[in-house]
């Protein structure tokens, strides 16, 4: 008998229930990041997409690790992460003179360089592959990293 594929749609989770913050674990390939993408750039959600180091970060500008390869296969969209300065843009190019801003790209390990920036449009954080595995260094004080970009986000949100 031949195993059937897993799917797991944690956007759906996600935006039918209303807690603040949600931790999805599981096996490779069975749709969390997938489903997390996609279907925020389906409901027009502005992300911040982020890694947890400035490596991680980089990998994902690269048009063989991007994070929405799959999705572009799938629905025939060309969305990229470009580097900007210390962070990233996630950009839909819709045709050579026009793009469309998805959301912000940026590693934990740099992100309080951004204190006071304004993320007011950011609704929806996803942070992807948040697991330290082997040879990554652990980032020192990474539950404070995280609070600060989520109230730096989060600032001025009633």
């Amino acid at each position: 008998m031949a195993n059937k594929a897993i799917y797991t749609n944690c956007y759906e989770i996600v935006s039918t229930t209303d807690y603040f913050l949600y931790i999805f674990i599981g096996g490779r390939g069975i749709g969390k990041s997938y489903s997390m993408l996609s279907e925020a750039y389906k409901h027009k959600d502005m992300i911040m997409y982020v890694r947890r180091t400035d490596t991680e970060l980089k990998n994902c500008c690269d048009e063989f690790t991007n994070p929405y390869k799959s999705i572009n296969q799938n629905i025939g969209s060309n969305i990229s992460i470009k580097p900007n300065k210390d962070n990233a843009l996630i950009i839909e190019k819709i045709d050579e003179d026009h793009t469309n801003l998805i959301g912000y790209a940026s590693a934990l390990s740099t992100f309080g360089k951004f204190r006071g920036a304004d993320f007011s449009d950011v609704n929806l954080i996803i942070f992807d592959e948040f697991i330290n595995t082997s040879p990554v260094n652990t980032l020192k004080g990474e539950a404070g990293l995280l609070f600060n970009l989520i109230e730096t986000i989060n600032r001025n949100r009633e």
